[in-house]
């Protein structure tokens, strides 16, 4: 198995079913529904669900986001950040 493909799980109804691909091939395909609001994509590894975003700190290191039920941070690139202070205050 190529080393750029990453076992993903999609959460579907009623079952989950799992995917292989990467985020950046993911993105380009339209059957990805799942990458439209509340959804971003925040990072290179990782797309978060806007609805469990606490909070968005700045870091001397860049802007990172607070989820719900999660203590670890989820760090935002600085590509991304415009989308997703954009997509926050909507």
């Amino acid at each position: 198995m190529p080393t750029e493909f990453r076992s993903s799980i999609c959460h579907t109804a009623p079952a989950l079913k799992y995917i292989l691909l990467t985020l950046s091939v993911a993105s380009k395909h339209p059957f990805c529904v799942w990458l439209i609001l509340p959804y971003v994509y925040c990072h290179r590894a990782f797309v978060v669900n806007l609805n469990f975003v606490v909070s968005m700190t700045s870091r001397n290191t860049g802007y990172q986001l607070e989820i719900f039920g999660n203590d670890k941070l989820i760090p935002v690139s600085r590509n991304n950040t415009a989308l997703v202070k954009e997509r926050l205050s909507q």
